[in-house]
C-alpha cells in the first residue's frame, strides 16, 4: 500500500541496508522508547538481572543477559563466548555491566539471578556476589530455581538403572511415533501426544515418563492390533531387512511389559513431579 503511494522515484531499501542501518535505527528508537516505560517502574519496585548461558542457532556458546521488572521483561546483550574462560570473575564483570545499564542508574536493581547450571557459577554464587558487590555493595546473588529443579530432575536420570528404564520407554515411543498408522492406533486407543526428551531440559526426560505411564496400555494395545499384524505380515515378506524390523518391534513390546521397566519409570515420576510442579508455579 505503501509502495503504491509513493512518488515514481522511491526506490525500495536494500537487504543490506535494512539490515544494517535501517535495523539499527529501529532498535535504538525501541530501546528508547523501553528506556522511558521501565524508568518509573524500575525507580518504583526495582529491577532483577538476569544472566542465562545456552547456545546460538548456530550451536556457538553463548551468555544473553535480561533485565525483569514490573512491565516485563527486556533483552540486553547477547555475549559470544566460544571459545572464551566463562570463569566466576567473567561473570562479575558483565554482572556488573549489566547492572550498571538499567534504566535510572544501577541502585535501580538490587539482585541478580544468574544460570544454576552454568560453570564458573554452580557452587560459586558466594564469590560471584563478593566479587559484584566490591563495585556494587547492594546487589545480592541467587542461582535461578527453575535451572536447580531441572538440573535435580537431570540427577535422577544419571542413576543407572533410571536411565536405562526410559531409554527402552523412550526408543518405544519413538518406534510408534515413527509409523503413521502406529500412532493413529495408538491416540485412538486413549493414548497422549508422546512428550519426549528434550536435549537440553531434564524435565523433559520426567514428563515422558508421564507419558509412558498413561500411554502404556495403548501401546501394548497397538502392538496387539490388526494393523500391527498387518504390518508384521507385510515386512515378513521382505527378506531379511523386513524380519529385522519385526525383531525391533517384539523388543520394544517386550520391554513395554516388563513390569521392572514399569516400576523404575513410575518411581522416576513419583520423584520428579513434585519439582515439576514448582517449576510450573515459578512459570
Amino acid at each position: 500500500k505503501l509502495r503504491k503511494h509513493a512518488p515514481e522515484s522511491y526506490k525500495e531499501p536494500t537487504a543490506k541496508k535494512i539490515s544494517g542501518t535501517v535495523l539499527t535505527a529501529v532498535e535504538t528508537e525501541l530501546r528508547l522508547e523501553l528506556d522511558e516505560r521501565d524508568k518509573a517502574a524500575a525507580a518504583a519496585t526495582g529491577v532483577t538481572a538476569n544472566l542465562d548461558a545456552g547456545e546460538d542457532v548456530n550451536k556457538m556458546d553463548v551468555v544473553t543477559t535480561f533485565l525483569v521488572n514490573t512491565e516485563g521483561e527486556r533483552f540486553q546483550r547477547l555475549f559470544d563466548t566460544e571459545g572464551v574462560t566463562r570463569d566466576t570473575v567473567w561473570y562479575a564483570e558483565k554482572a556488573v555491566e549489566l547492572i550498571k545499564s538499567c534504566p535510572g542508574g544501577a541502585t535501580n536493581c538490587a539482585h541478580l539471578c544468574v544460570d544454576a547450571g552454568t560453570p564458573g557459577v554452580r557452587g560459586q554464587e558466594e564469590k560471584l556476589q563478593a566479587l559484584i558487590q566490591v563495585e556494587l555493595p547492594w546487589v545480592t546473588v541467587t542461582l535461578c530455581q527453575m535451572h536447580q529443579g531441572n538440573l535435580y530432575c537431570g540427577d535422577i536420570f544419571k542413576i543407572p538403572e533410571y536411565s536405562d528404564a526410559l531409554k527402552k520407554g523412550h526408543t518405544a515411543h519413538m518406534w510408534i511415533k515413527s509409523h503413521h498408522w502406529s500412532y493413529r492406533h495408538y491416540l485412538k486407543a486413549g493414548g497422549r501426544a508422546i512428550q519426549t526428551v528434550s536435549d537440553t531440559r531434564a524435565v523433559g526426560a520426567a514428563l515422558e515418563c508421564a507419558s509412558l505411564i498413561v500411554g502404556k496400555d495403548a501401546m501394548v494395545a497397538t502392538l496387539h492390533s490388526d494393523v500391527y499384524n498387518a504390518w508384521v505380515a507385510k515386512m515378513q515378506r521382505q527378506g531379511e531387512k523386513g524380519r529385522a524390523a519385526v525383531d525391533i518391534a517384539e523388543a520394544h513390546h517386550t520391554n513395554l511389559i516388563d513390569s521392572e521397566v514399569h516400576k523404575l519409570i513410575n518411581e522416576s515420576w513419583l520423584v520428579s513431579e513434585p519439582t515439576i510442579k514448582l517449576a510450573r508455579v515459578g512459570d
